[in-house]
């Protein structure tokens, strides 16, 4: 008789769905949760001691939160995005902090039939008011309105965080959640900070300032109706590159810095290389840019990491102002307003800027490629393997298929469609079938497209780099040091006028002197003035430097009335951030002057090569020494050597740290979540893909059991069972049990299911108990298929187990009940009786009576209270 067979003759009372809806029950150590969520975190864990009377009133699922979170959900002036409640545990911990952090809010979000629960639970209800609240999906856009999400973004007060529950990643409705809400958070970030989060642009813009030949006034309408391929780094560009080597010389080729390497590899050397980040990685992915020829110019953002620009050896040009300040004599001529999160939008601005008329793009993908690849071969990210932990936002490619990007890569979908969109009269092309779907950017094979016979001709970008001439050049750089020098003064003016402010604003609400308050306030009135007249440039640049701090002292604060402390430290607040950075930006101003002083030795017919690789030396600029190299062939002094060793021991170590940023992305243990998101699409190619990335893993031994699972799940798709149940066991086998226990409480789920279809019931119900171990919250399933094969044995030993973990389970006491009854076990009411005091008084009297019935049925006396 099959499973199906018995389950049509099983007593109605016996019967449960495997998948058991939501319902409440209190753990043993007495918390209410809903075990299909929360078993594995709060259940009571295998060897835990009983409890004792002094620990009784300490609820041990807000001892397991605390362990997790800390202090990190109660911090000030925080908006607090987070995924799934914990079974309202999370809403609970959140209340129970004393004091609430002021200015703070937390937004909790369930998937609907949870939310659903919850909410027709009293208790939780009552944790909920304006500034905690329980939301669904299509609730939560309004409610972080009236919460003021963007003035929470303009603060970088929004926080992304997920429940236990969300975390573990076993219910999928919980990884969609945090996928959609990673993706549209941080689009929205970037849409709602961008003109804010200057601070860390500006030091780079001061320290790249020197090596600027100009900004790109010429480049304007340079190429009117001509083509442009811009190369991105993309795995889709690893199919392109002979393609574009084929066609180099008809081409006009617009690269990102980070596919150096790989065209360099292919012999080919770009038209422009552009760069837009100031971080160091931005070195480390682009290193090998400095070995393209001269004819190469590089056009960066005004930003650029400097060690990029010092060590660019030829032509150099921003696309915006040379100074981060107002000085008509310096920054002169047309600038391009970045829009997007990477160099690629970039690169497609300027080529409109241009004129161009049709973009090729190669290589511009904003997707995971079908192996799991995010980056084109060469890449330290391609080296490093298929990424395994990041948010996963479904898109469409151009070829129909389904796949998954980041939430950067999002942002960069939609911000390309608004580039493309703005850009009315200029064709935008991508060939890759495997890139994303991106509106207004038409997908066009390589082999469709026509390409010129003749050679592109590049001689008015020629003219602009053979315009540089060294009297251009001396002027340019005496003029930014003479920009340098007023600037530097009138910020020490600023640092100064903000300590005035700071000591007035402190006089003035402490009532130092109560007679002089209006003379301070007269004070403060007057610095503002000031701030926004005489040294209005210095005072800008100061406060878009401070901006973050600034704008913490606008905070969204409606829910209570600041009383005078609080106005007084707002206040401090303002004029120390002025203060501070009008201090700091005082010493990147003086090195950069030093590096002028430097370039001008540069130029000089005089200097000797030893005496200008010194001072790169003293001035922190090593990287330098390569265009000492071009300019001084054969020099080969000690200085110099010294150079070069200092920046090969920096490039080691940013290389080091970039390595160790792509492994804690390719952690085995976290592909995990990938791997199942692959099989719930039925994915089975992108599953072999990674569980061949997983086989040539460089920590074979931790990735051998995710690999295996994921080939398991393959064979399922294809309808191998007998493949996928080997795949498994090896699963199994090779997992460690501290580490891997999620993979194999996963693993053998899979394999219940296996042995269900193949009419293995024993077989499923043993895998299934070993999964129990695990997660409490399997147990019901168990004694449910226990009892369909008619194994009461097994199945009041599955009820036994889960009533350990939650004894007040009246449905569960109930159907043990009835068993020994059906069974004729008089032995059995005495046992159930023991769970009496662990169910909820409503339920308690009922339960008795249900009691009272089977003792009567079973003849069986009273146990002794």
């Amino acid at each position: 008789m099959t499973t199906a067979e018995r389950s049509s003759t099983t007593a109605p009372e016996h019967r449960e769905s495997l998948e058991s809806p939501r319902e409440w029950l209190q753990t043993q150590q007495g918390d209410w949760i809903l075990p299909s969520i929360n078993a594995r975190h709060f259940g009571a864990q295998p060897g835990s001691a009983p409890e004792t009377d002094q620990q009784e009133s300490k609820s041990h699922a807000q001892t397991v939160l605390a362990e997790h979170f800390g202090d990190r959900l109660h911090r000030e002036d925080r908006l607090y995005v987070i995924i799934g409640s914990d079974s309202g545990q999370l809403l609970r911990y959140i209340r129970e902090h004393a004091p609430m952090p002021r200015g703070s809010r937390w937004l909790v979000i369930e998937p609907e039939d949870i939310l659903q629960t919850l909410r027709q639970n009293p208790a939780i209800g009552a944790l909920c008011d304006e500034f905690v609240q329980l939301v669904g999906f299509d609730e939560w856009q309004e409610q972080a309105a009236l919460l003021q999400l963007p003035a929470y973004f303009r603060i970088d007060g929004v926080i992304l965080e997920r429940s236990l529950g969300a975390l573990d990643g076993t219910d999928p409705q919980y990884v969609e959640l945090t996928a959609h809400f990673d993706a549209h958070l941080t689009a929205e970030r970037f849409r709602t900070t961008a003109q804010l989060n200057v601070a860390p642009f500006i030091e780079p813009h001061i320290l790249s300032a020197p090596n600027f030949q100009g900004g790109i006034d010429s480049f304007e309408k340079l190429f009117v109706g001509r083509r442009a391929v811009i190369i991105a780094g993309g795995p889709s560009l690893d199919s392109q590159i002979d393609w574009l080597l084929e066609n180099r010389d008809a081409l006009f080729l617009i690269a990102v810095s980070r596919v150096s390497a790989r065209l360099l590899e292919a012999g080919i050397n770009p038209d422009l290389v552009v760069t837009v980040d100031p971080f160091p990685i931005s070195l480390t992915v682009s290193r090998q840019m400095f070995d393209f020829t001269e004819r190469t110019i590089l056009v960066t953002s005004s930003h650029p990491y400097p060690a990029i620009a010092n060590r660019w050896p030829h032509s150099l040009f921003c696309v915006g102002p040379i100074v981060p300040w107002a000085d008509d004599s310096i920054n002169t001529g047309r600038s391009i307003s970045m829009s997007g999160p990477t160099v690629t939008h970039m690169a497609a601005q300027l080529a409109v800027f241009m004129g161009f008329s049709e973009l090729i793009f190669c290589g511009l993908d904003l997707c995971h490629a079908p192996d799991g690849q995010t980056h084109a071969s060469g890449s330290s990210e391609a080296a490093a393997g298929p990424l395994m932990e990041f948010s996963a936002v479904p898109v469409t490619t151009n070829s129909g298929e389904a796949t998954w990007t980041t939430p950067d890569y999002y942002a960069g979908i939609r911000a390309m469609a608004e580039i493309a969109r703005q850009a009315t009269s200029v064709d935008f092309i991508n060939p890759s079938p495997n890139a994303a779907v991106i509106k207004d950017v038409n997908h066009q094979p390589l082999d469709t497209i026509a390409i010129p016979e003749q050679t592109f001709d590049r001689k008015p970008l020629d003219r602009i780099r053979e315009s540089v001439t060294k009297e251009a050049r001396e002027a340019t750089l005496q003029a930014l040091n003479h920009s340098l020098s007023n600037i530097r003064d009138e910020l020490q003016k600023v640092g100064n006028l903000a300590q005035l402010g700071l000591e007035s604003n402190q006089a003035y609400f402490n009532l130092i002197h109560p007679g002089r308050q209006k003379r301070h306030k007269r004070r403060m009135q007057a610095i503002d003035r000031l701030f926004k007249g005489r040294f209005k440039r210095a005072a800008r640049l100061a406060q878009r430097a401070a901006t973050r701090a600034i704008m913490r002292t606008d905070l969204p604060h409606d829910f209570f009335a600041l009383d005078r402390q609080q106005a007084e430290e707002l206040a401090s607040r303002y004029y120390d951030a002025i203060r501070e950075e009008a201090r700091r930006l005082i010493i990147p101003l003086e090195l950069a002057q030093e590096r002028v002083i430097t370039r001008e030795l540069e130029l000089s017919d005089l200097a000797n090569a030893d005496e200008i690789a010194q001072r790169y030396i003293e001035h922190g600029e090593p990287e330098r020494i390569r265009w000492l190299e071009c300019r001084h062939d054969g020099a080969d002094t000690s200085a110099m050597w010294e150079a070069r060793s200092a920046y090969d021991d920096r490039i080691e170590h940013l290389l080091e740290k970039d390595r160790e940023r792509n492994r804690q992305k390719r952690s085995p243990r976290v592909s995990l979540r990938q791997i199942e998101r692959h099989f719930s699409t039925n994915n089975s190619e992108a599953l072999s893909s990674l569980a061949q990335a997983l086989e040539h893993h460089r920590e074979s031994d931790i990735a051998r059991p995710y690999a295996s699972y994921a080939r398991g799940l393959a064979a399922e798709l294809s309808q191998d069972l007998l493949t996928a149940a080997d795949m498994h066991a090896a699963a199994l086998e090779w997992a460690d049990p501290e580490h891997d226990a999620v993979l194999i409480e996963h693993t053998l789920l899979r394999l219940t299911h296996i042995n269900i279809e193949a009419h293995r019931p024993s077989d499923a119900l043993a895998t299934l108990q070993t999964a129990a171990t695990i997660n409490p919250t399997h147990w019901r399933m168990a004694a449910r298929l226990a009892l369909l094969e008619n194994d009461a044995e097994a199945g009041i030993t599955a009820l036994t187990r889960h009533l350990e973990q939650f004894p007040g389970d009246v449905k569960r006491i109930k159907q043990m009940v009835r068993l020994f009854v059906a069974l004729k076990i008089p032995d059995g009411i005495p046992f159930c009786e023991q769970y009496l005091n662990y169910c909820a008084p409503a339920a308690r009297n009922e339960l008795e009576a249900f009691l009272q019935e089977a003792r009567l049925a079973l003849d069986t006396p009273a146990a002794p209270t």
